[in-house]
């Protein structure tokens, strides 16, 4: 294993690398060269601040250049990171804090009103410990410029955590994933593999640093050597227009942020010849979204399937968009794949079952919660996110449906994500969510939830819909009540929480929710 820190460094030594950008910002570009100093300084500061191996620096911050040379910074004194979403509240952070106990909370300027306010909550709880807060663009930074930018031994255990992940579950527990140091290496070491970007690749951050994906696929580029144009908070009008000025080579966004770009790209027309390809992860690019994709931004569309606990499953590559209709793909490089019965024995060809994986699993526990670790990561190493699947004669994935989405209506199991795909494709449609709600006779009954697009009329929309259900699907499937509302309810993270849609139609006790 070779940690970050000192791939940094290596980076920074070498003769056609040192001048080059590692970090563009706003404002602002560092060559490698400039982004190992700053590393070391700022891993100086924070160990001034008492940081040190084994520890936990805490991140509530906007996307910025010192983000990234932050994440290196702790990983060289053998600590461990936990990006904190800027959407929480006081409470929140609090919370987060009192759970994963981070010997340094640091915060942006934007935000450090939240922090302090955390910090001085959990300074008044009985059995709480406060964390030491900085500010990552006031005191931290003035501390570094007066620090030494001398490089000292990185510790190189594979075991060390590095990364604590909170994941995007809309269950009530909160839940942190640990990524070790060893782990979080082989995966970017096989992404970069399977992906093919490496240090002539220039990508651009999409999507905020308080998750993981858009801070790993900016980590991964700056291992392989490329550059990171860092904008802080998403703007389609803004970013456009940067992918042209940077000559942005390849892009990974969840789907939400895709469907910006696209509708924003017929009035900022930007030149997006350097684009080689896109990756779309975090939640499904239903079939009219990706058409629309391809046809605006790029022909290379790489979907994967994960999640932030189990890591990268399976890729459905450019060659197959088109050819492999609602499909996840095949198991990527390094990862074995099963599709299994209830009592663990494998499905044949196109039968539905739980979807399983084993290597390059990205966490090695929930922190503090070794009975909810036991459900994710079982016998043998074999892990599972809780979906439900089946695979075709070829190899090739097909999600059916969250296992928890489930919906099972007169003793007949279906599957939201079919319908949804049928509704979307209904003239006016913006975004769609189908859900189960009760149902005195058939024990759940399914519910539709659409965001139209200006002007749609919600009657003639759902005069259209209820056709358009009644020509694709069989009559058990078809939605029996439609809603329409402003905007579906989603985490910070941007995943759809289908439990606040079942919530006013189930009573209090009712947890069921998407997982990971």
């Amino acid at each position: 294993m070779v940690p970050l820190a000192r791939i940094l460094e290596q980076t920074a030594r070498r003769h056609h690398e040192a001048d080059k950008p590692a970090l563009v910002g706003p404002t602002t570009s560092w060559t490698y060269r400039e982004t190992a100093d700053r590393m070391w300084r700022l891993a100086r500061a924070l160990r001034e601040l008492g940081a040190g191996p084994g520890d936990r620096v805490a991140v509530l911050a906007s996307n910025s250049a010192d983000y990234l040379v932050l994440f290196a910074a702790v990983s060289a004194l053998g600590a461990a990171t936990v990006p904190m979403s800027p959407r929480w509240t006081a409470a929140e952070v609090a919370g987060a804090v009192a759970y994963v106990r981070p010997a340094v909370l640091v915060a942006s300027a934007e935000h450090v009103t939240v922090a302090a306010a955390a910090v001085s909550e959990l300074a008044g709880a009985e059995g709480a410990e406060a964390p030491l807060l900085t500010v990552l663009d006031g005191d931290l930074v003035d501390r570094a410029a007066r620090a030494g930018a001398v490089p000292f031994p990185v510790p190189d255990d594979p075991e060390a955590p590095i990364w604590l992940a909170f994941t995007g579950g809309t269950t009530g527990t909160m839940k942190a994933c640990v990524v070790d140091a060893g782990t979080f290496t082989e995966n970017i070491l096989f992404c970069s593999l399977q992906f093919g970007f490496g240090r002539e690749d220039v990508t651009l951050a999409c999507g905020s640093y308080g998750h993981m994906l858009p801070l790993y696929f900016s980590l991964m580029q700056l291992y392989c050597g490329g550059t990171v144009v860092v904008l802080g908070e998403f703007d389609a009008r803004a970013v456009l227009p940067a992918l042209e000025r940077h000559g942005v080579t390849w892009l990974a966004a969840v789907p939400t942020i895709y469907g910006d770009l696209v509708r924003a790209q017929p009035e900022v027309r930007a030149d997006l010849s350097t684009l080689r390809f896109c990756i779309s992860a975090g939640s499904p690019l239903l079939t009219e979204a990706k058409q629309r994709l391809l046809d605006v931004l790029t022909p290379n569309l790489y979907e994967y399937y994960g999640a932030t606990e189990t890591g990268w499953t399976t890729l459905l590559e450019p060659r197959d968009q088109l050819r492999k209709h609602r499909c996840v793909g095949q198991p990527m490089s390094g990862v074995d794949l099963q599709v299994v019965r209830e009592d663990g024995t494998p499905c044949e060809v196109g039968e539905i079952g739980l979807v399983r994986k084993r290597g390059l699993v990205l966490m090695r526990e929930y922190l503090d919660h070794p009975e909810l670790t036991s459900e994710i990561i079982g016998a043998a190493g074999w892990a599972t996110a809780g979906d439900l699947g089946r695979l075709d004669e070829e190899g090739y994935l097909y999600l059916v449906d969250r296992q928890k989405d489930m919906i099972i209506s007169g003793g007949v199991n279906v599957y939201p994500n079919e319908i949804e795909e049928v509704l979307l494709a209904v003239p006016g449609t913006e975004e769609v969510a189908v859900v189960g709600i009760p149902h005195e006779r058939w024990g759940e009954a399914v519910h539709a939830v659409a965001v139209l697009a200006s002007g749609t009329d919600a009657e003639d929309w759902e005069g259209r819909a209820r056709e358009a259900a009644a020509t694709s699907l069989a009559g058990y499937k078809r939605p029996k009540s439609y809603a329409v509302v402003d905007a579906l309810p989603r985490a910070h993270s941007g995943k759809l929480l289908k439990r606040e849609i079942r919530a006013p139609y189930r009573g209090p006790a009712d947890t069921v929710g998407t997982a990971g």
